[in-house]
């Protein structure tokens, strides 16, 4: 997704963001995916997590399956698409995490989840 919100404005990212109170963190990327991109998807497996020490955050990041057919932009995004590797628009990426997280995806490594920290993000 392309981000209409900071950080990241314009940038593109995976739908992502903070998870609501008494929320998991499965439940939090099932509705964010729903209010970033308008798709329901069915969670197969955690995929990576990473702590960014300089923002004292943890991110996780699961692999999943999108279940309807369609999708649109919400409110926090200004456009939808989905992109083959080869057309990652790499120097218009909202944050390392998402560069790291689609590498490591191009290389499914069969050992999951990743665990990795940035220093800075």
């Amino acid at each position: 997704i392309e981000r209409a919100i900071e950080p990241g404005y314009g940038k593109w990212t995976f739908p992502s963001g903070y998870l609501d109170q008494s929320e998991t963190p499965e439940e939090g990327a099932i509705r964010e995916a729903k209010e970033e991109v308008n798709i329901k998807i069915k969670i197969r497996k955690l995929f990576i997590v990473f702590t960014v020490r300089k923002k004292n955050l943890i991110q996780f990041v699961f692999l999943a399956d999108h279940l309807n057919k369609s999708f649109k932009p919400g409110i926090e995004t200004l456009e939808a698409q989905y992109f083959g590797y080869e057309e990652i628009p790499w120097n218009l990426l909202a944050f390392p995490s998402v560069s790291y997280a689609l590498k490591k995806f191009n290389k499914l490594p069969k050992k999951l989840p990743i665990f990795f920290t940035f220093d800075k993000d």
